[in-house]
């Protein structure tokens, strides 16, 4: 991404600050590579959203740690089963 599509996408995120803030619970990213989790980490260190976040390395450790940031928790071993599920689907060959 170049610098002219980062100030727009800056721009308007900025613009929804407070709307932002007041929608999300947590975010979380998760990626496997440690390369990409430290950007994003920088990234979100230097312009950090409106709601807490949180990059993870597995989307167990992320649901874990969206289950704390979500009202009522989220069924951890029952959404992962699903994606597993989910991801037999698409896969197929």
């Amino acid at each position: 991404m170049d610098a002219k599509r980062r100030k727009a996408l800056g721009e308007v995120l900025s613009s929804r600050r407070e709307k932002l803030a007041r929608i999300n619970a947590g975010f979380v990213m998760v990626t496997s590579s440690a390369v990409t989790r430290g950007i994003l980490t920088a990234v979100f260190w230097f312009a950090p959203p409106p709601y807490p976040w949180y990059i993870a390395a597995t989307a167990r450790e992320g649901l874990c740690w969206l289950a704390t940031k979500t009202p009522g928790g989220v069924d951890v071993e029952a959404t992962l089963a699903r994606y597993e599920k989910l991801k037999l689907g698409i896969m197929k060959p």
